[in-house]
């Protein structure tokens, strides 16, 4: 159950694309992008999101840090970074998951991938804030919302959860590529339905 938390698979998160969505840089070095100055920037959003500012929390707790090295081989490093998640090194995976996204690789799943690293390391405020954004960029993967739901519901907002997970079913419903990650939603819809 817990699997659909993890990051997307790599051919997965090569599909998570939305329409004028970028992480964008001011300040590239020759070895990779700062985080000082990456924003985010998708459409329907008048002001950039500044990714520093979106994950103040974690860098403030040492789980990120600013100083970011861009992977030599991109996809490797994706694959690298789902297996730190998975092996508990969520510091490591999520400063893999960051320097994707601002060097511009799968920057959709690589957001989803910190975002996921973030909540397995039990901060699910600066998880919330990142995946969030990513549902209201466009992606059209539910587990973005899945993932929301399920942080809004560790940080209490048990409304907030309801309508992400309840959205994320939505955009399941139908599709055989999305079967498992509806049922997960459902689960943890009816799981929060009996706590209550």
């Amino acid at each position: 159950m817990q699997d659909m938390l993890l990051p997307l698979p790599p051919t997965r998160a090569a599909k998570m694309v939305a329409h004028g969505f970028a992480v964008v840089s001011d300040a590239t070095q020759k070895d990779g992008a700062s985080l000082h100055g990456a924003r985010i920037t998708f459409p329907g959003q008048t002001d950039d999101m500044a990714l520093a500012t979106l994950l103040r929390g974690a860098i403030q707790a040492g789980v990120l840090s600013s100083d970011l090295k861009a992977p030599p081989d991109p996809d490797t490093a994706y694959t690298d970074a789902v297996r730190a998640v998975e092996a508990g090194e969520t510091a490591a995976a999520g400063m893999l998951f960051l320097a994707l996204a601002v060097s511009g690789h799968n920057v959709g799943g690589a957001l989803h991938g910190l975002a996921s690293a973030l909540c397995k390391a039990g901060r699910h405020d600066d998880a919330l804030r990142l995946s969030l954004a990513l549902g209201e960029a466009g992606f059209t993967d539910p587990r973005a919302l899945i993932l929301a739901g399920f942080a809004a519901q560790k940080t209490g907002d048990k409304a907030l959860a309801r309508r992400c997970l309840a959205r994320a079913a939505r955009m399941a419903r139908g599709q055989p590529d999305y079967v498992e990650d509806l049922h997960f939603a459902q689960r943890l819809l009816l799981m929060q339905q009996l706590g209550d």
